[in-house]
């Protein structure tokens, strides 16, 4: 199937149809590769498909074939294929809407992985041109850097902006950091630019992301520069509560990478602090660096620079992530919900039962006492517990903890797990969502004045089927039961079909129409305003 894209009339892309009624574009380019010299750089969007390995110039035309798989971005996670140029996208489209000339409205979709791994390729094409088919959307997956190459901060990195490139979005803005969302936000801003050519709405976008690309929502929803890009936002298990580094941070990362790739010398025994070079010297140099340099003295610097007690949890839960202070996201969003102050969106907070489980397990795994078959059961899992709470919280929170007990283990140790994920759930999703909507929504006459849209608080108590009992509802299982994923087993279960056929119409007729609320014999979801 040949469909006209990009704002070039003389190009086309060849797409392919992975299922009888939906066509797919895959791995297509919405912003130049960012390599080499515009490693770093703010994104700029891609309006030529020539020059790509699966660009072809046919009878004066350029066509670019748009049927491979996107690779994965340099982060932290291992993956088959991982390149610097990977900011590419996946579009799904319903047929019958390209034949008939159809204005669909369009869900952008960004994947979870803590801000170091995962891929678009998260939702496969399979489920993508289900969901668009069926719900009659337009669905769209991106890519944006990751780890180091998203989240690298210097004030200097503004230095490199006007160019003869002309970076027409940000050439106006203080763009230094936060390369990952701005890469969202080129998403965006190429979506609404092109959705003419794939039969979606220009100005009905809905974004949406899993996890980390949850947290990005939070971000969107309060940065200025996203306030005019998208009509609605959904976040699926976004944590709220993982502290981001300020800019004084994001120039000490800096600092300590280059050290550690030979681009300064830093004195010894004290913090990697450079001397000698110019901050624009050291990027320079940087910059000829290979992406496997960088991203292992990332990941050395991890282990010998934390930035204190707050930043205990960034540490070990995202490294590299948004920066604040940084003229584009001034607080973490969190400070931003609590004041009242989120741009005017139809919005979607989605969280599960056990946010925390998978990820306080592996603290447990050499433990021999989810139940009682030894005498000294629960001082080996108080002794697990310790260890883990040690690394998240500060001295003086951890012995608040110890005092009061919030965390103690029954005594026969059966729950200590459970209870490390209830601490965890709370700590890091629940208690922070619930005191922004206490502080900074239902009791705010100022905010309430200024809010017209709706705003949907969704939890996920439905276990996946494939999911161990005791792993309860996993982080993340609103993206597997809103894409479809969760039958591809025999592990049909009658109340989960019923349950993800409900949730699924939930979230679509909200990416529709901004009510979830049109589904028959189907409990109302009521908005909190």
């Amino acid at each position: 199937m040949t469909l006209t894209l990009a704002s070039l009339e003389s190009s086309a892309a060849i797409c392919i149809q992975l299922i009888p009624m939906s066509s797919s574009c895959r791995e297509f380019p919405f912003m130049k590769p960012p390599v080499g010299c515009l490693r770093w750089r703010a994104p700029i969007i891609e309006r030529d498909l020539a020059g790509y390995p699966n660009s072809r110039k046919i009878n004066g035309r350029i066509v670019y074939y748009a049927t491979d798989v996107s690779p994965e971005c340099p982060g932290a996670f291992e993956a088959e294929s991982i390149t610097e140029d990977c900011t590419y996208l996946d579009i799904f489209v319903p047929k019958q809407a390209i034949k008939n000339s159809e204005v669909l409205k369009i869900f952008l979709y960004f994947h979870g992985g803590a801000f170091m791994g995962g891929s678009n390729q998260d939702v496969n094409a399979n489920e993508g041109a289900i969901i668009a088919s069926e719900q009659n959307l337009v669905v769209i997956t991106s890519n944006y850097r990751l780890g180091v190459f998203g989240f690298l901060f210097s004030e200097h990195l503004d230095d490199r902006i006007a160019d003869e490139h002309g970076l027409e979005y940000y050439e106006d803005k203080i763009t230094s950091g936060n390369q990952g969302l701005m890469d969202q936000q080129m998403a965006m801003i190429w979506t609404a630019e092109n959705a003419k050519y794939f039969a979606g709405n220009a100005e009905r976008i809905t974004i949406g992301g899993m996890s980390a690309g949850g947290q990005s929502m939070h971000a969107h929803l309060v940065m200025p520069s996203s306030r005019d890009l998208f009509h609605k936002a959904i976040a699926f298990s976004g944590p709220n509560g993982i502290p981001y580094y300020n800019n004084s941070e994001g120039e000490q990362i800096l600092q300590g990478i280059a050290n550690l790739v030979d681009c300064c010398e830093a004195p010894a025994g004290v913090d990697p602090i450079c001397v000698g070079p110019t901050t624009s010297e050291i990027i320079s140099c940087m910059t000829g660096k290979s992406s496997q340099e960088i991203n292992s003295a990332a990941w050395e610097l991890r282990q010998i620079l934390p930035f204190g007690n707050f930043a205990r949890l960034s540490m070990i839960a995202e490294p590299y992530a948004p920066i604040i202070n940084t003229g584009m996201l001034e607080e973490m969003p969190y400070y931003h919900f609590k004041k009242g102050e989120m741009h005017d969106k139809p919005t979607i907070v989605d969280v599960t039962d056990n946010e925390g489980y998978m990820f306080v397990k592996p603290a447990f795994s050499g433990n021999k006492c989810p139940n009682d078959t030894y005498p000294d059961s629960q001082h080996a899992c108080q002794e697990n517990m310790d260890l883990f709470f040690e690394k998240i919280l500060s001295e003086e929170d951890f012995q608040a903890l110890k005092e009061f007990g919030f965390y103690e283990c029954p005594e026969d140790g059966s729950e200590c797990l459970h209870k490390a994920d209830e601490f965890l759930t709370d700590f890091t999703w629940y208690c922070n969502l619930r005191r922004c909507l206490e502080d900074g929504y239902p009791q705010s006459d100022i905010f309430r004045s200024h809010r017209n849209t709706p705003l949907y608080l969704a939890r996920v108590s439905q276990r996946l089927p494939w999911q161990p009992v005791e792993d309860g509802v996993m982080h993340g299982a609103s993206e597997h039961w809103f894409f479809n994923d969760t039958f591809r087993s025999d592990s049909k279960y009658e109340d989960d079909m019923k349950f993800q056929y409900s949730y699924v119409q939930y979230i679509s007729n909200f990416i529709r129409t901004g009510d979830p609320n049109s589904i028959q014999e189907a409990p109302e979801i009521c908005s909190l305003f």
